[in-house]
């Protein structure tokens, strides 16, 4: 078991890589590995890796299953605080991936916030 413990500016944060993978296992749910990660746009034998806690997940990885999922990244790492992202999209992650999924991570943030713009208005 991997445990982590980073100290900065008085505030001590204990990581699991190995709970982390098993939250990453959960929220992919039904998927298998190979399309879970063509959707987050990794390679399978990454998903594999952070699954078992051989691996962590790098940032764009962290915010790619954040927003897949709706779960904090605080969550999907520890464990801790309310699950639920705060930046969560109006609408669903599968949605959103079906459109976006093949794009690279600049376009698919232009599209969010396109739509996370459209979805604000009012549509009387």
């Amino acid at each position: 078991m991997t445990r982590l413990s980073v100290d900065q500016k008085g505030i001590k944060v204990n990581w699991d890589r190995k709970s982390a993978g098993q939250r990453v296992r959960a929220l992919r749910g039904a998927l298998s590995q190979t399309e879970f990660a063509r959707r987050l746009g990794i390679a399978q034998v990454d998903v594999s890796r952070i699954e078992l806690g051989v691996r962590s997940p790098s940032i764009e990885t962290l915010l790619a299953l954040a927003t897949f999922s709706g779960q904090s990244v605080d969550y999907i790492l520890t464990g801790q605080g309310s699950g639920a992202s705060e930046i969560s999209p109006p609408y669903g992650p599968a949605e959103e991936l079906l459109f976006i999924g093949d794009l690279d991570m600049p376009s698919r943030r232009i599209l969010r916030q396109l739509a996370k713009l459209l979805a604000s208005r009012s549509l009387s």
